[in-house]
């Protein structure tokens, strides 16, 4: 799971990727929860995950590569604004 020394990006041939939906962070490890408690209560009173968003961060990639590796901001604009 190392980057490339040059780069700051993944190895050649190797793409490693943050898990996407709200499975990303509702729990750290078994019994470690982040988020899945205000999950939970926000299903409760009505969200589904179509109408949730929750945006996954390769932690292992800088800030100024985030984007070149796996387009987030072109993804996170097109929900926040949607041209349709």
């Amino acid at each position: 799971m190392s980057l490339d020394n040059e780069t700051g990006l993944d190895p050649p041939g190797i793409r490693v990727r943050s898990v996407t939906g709200l499975v990303a962070a509702d729990y750290f490890a078994p019994g470690y929860f982040v988020w899945a408690v205000l999950i939970a209560n926000l299903a409760r009173i009505g969200y589904e995950e179509k109408t949730m968003y929750m945006a996954a961060y390769d932690w292992r990639i800088s800030f100024q590569n985030t984007e070149v590796a796996s387009f987030c901001t072109v993804i996170l604009s097109s929900f926040l604004y949607p041209t349709s």
